[in-house]
């Protein structure tokens, strides 16, 4: 009796188990502005689900004032690092197999990975896969990007504007320096 309900709980925990939805080994990431250096390696053991948290966290306390370099990300290491020899708003990223480390000589450059991160991300979630293994050398080719606005016509809710910014943060056209 105890044998065959072993038998059934080993039955259904099989089930359950082939139920559970499996992540992609391959996708396609498509970073915007292009990376000055971007190596892809294959796949990580990261889901991106369990970094998501995370990415919201560190954005969050950045874009409330608060400094990156303090965040306590979790899964997301985060380094401020003077030696580095980059362009103001240069950043490294580095995801490895289980670790994720984001390195920059200054803030910005620290938003600015956090941002590229959050690409890579949101098209591993899309794609159902894990997060790639990927190093990335990035610096601005332009040290001021600008926009203009034509608000003549365009009389939109202050709402869309804030989308706005936000759109335009993470494809890196303007962040830190307008907080």
């Amino acid at each position: 009796m105890k044998f065959t309900r072993l038998i059934h709980l080993f039955l259904l925990l099989a089930a359950v188990a082939a139920c559970q939805p499996k992540l992609n080994t391959e996708a396609n990431f498509n970073l915007l502005p292009i990376p000055a250096r971007a190596d892809f390696n294959g796949a990580s053991s990261i889901d991106p689900s369990s970094i998501r948290g995370d990415l919201e966290k560190a954005k969050n306390e950045f874009t409330s004032g608060g400094k990156l370099e303090a965040v306590d990300a979790g899964s997301i290491e985060l380094v401020l690092n003077s030696s580095l020899n980059l362009k103001h708003e240069g950043y490294q990223l580095s995801i490895t197999s289980n670790e994720i480390l984001i390195q920059s000589n200054s803030e910005s450059g620290l938003w600015y990975g956090l941002m590229t991160l959050d690409q890579i991300t949101q098209d591993a979630e899309d794609q159902e896969a894990y997060l790639p293994r990927v190093e990335i050398l990035d610096e601005p080719a332009l040290a001021y990007r600008a926009i203009q606005l034509d608000v003549k016509h365009h009389l939109e809710q202050k709402e869309y504007y804030y989308e706005l910014m936000d759109r335009l943060a993470a494809l890196k056209i303007m962040g830190s320096s307008l907080k």
